[in-house]
């Protein structure tokens, strides 16, 4: 027998249209095969733990910055209130009434008194209520700016009151004042952001 006829006519290897050909009355195997299905997309919510994390830092960072901010307004509008109380103790020296030495006695107390009440904000109570004489000149100079404080108006705040003559410059004293009130409050709104201070104090 011819090699080349065994190998064209082998059975495993020859494939004609009719072996292809479905037997009449067979059902398609294909037919009951499902379509392909492709996966759901994955959905926003809900948000993956990395996600809830980030939120809620993001929620006390929002919480932390208010609170700071809030904090910062009050203390600016407390400042200007007490700036503008001062001015008011200059408007009332200014405009007279009685005589000039009772006008500067008036003028001292009225600004000792301001003073008095911005350190109760900060300071307790105990430690500042009953400061007289040299241990209220002490508490000045050592919790704010009184580089201005000098013998001369020294003397008129501890003994304003009750001396016999009050010797001022009342502007020296009103920028002596003025200086203390703002740097009470200027570690405690200028320590961070600025907004406040631009948004409410035009003092």
């Amino acid at each position: 027998m011819d090699t080349d006829d065994t190998l064209s006519t082998d059975p495993l290897t020859e494939v004609t249209p009719d072996d292809v050909q479905a037997p009449p009355g067979a059902a398609d195997p294909l037919a009951d095969l499902a379509d392909i299905r492709m996966p759901a997309e994955i959905g926003f919510w809900p948000p993956a733990p990395g996600w809830w994390l980030l939120f809620l830092v993001l929620a006390v960072a929002a919480l932390w910055l208010a609170l700071r901010m809030r904090r910062q307004i009050h203390h600016a509008w407390r400042r200007r209130s007490a700036l503008q109380e001062l001015k008011r103790c200059q408007r009332s020296l200014e405009a007279g009434g009685v005589d000039a030495l009772q006008s500067q006695q008036n003028y001292v107390n009225a600004v000792n008194s301001v003073l008095r009440r911005v350190a109760l904000q900060f300071h307790p109570r105990a430690q500042v209520a009953s400061l007289t004489g040299e241990q209220w000149l002490r508490f000045l100079r050592e919790h704010g700016d009184a580089s201005l404080l000098d013998e001369r108006h020294a003397t008129a705040l501890t003994q304003g009151r009750f001396a016999p003559r009050c010797d001022i410059d009342p502007t020296t004293l009103h920028r002596l004042a003025e200086r203390w009130i703002r740097s009470q409050y200027s570690s405690r709104i200028d320590s961070g952001s600025k907004t406040a201070e631009v948004a409410t104090d035009h003092a």
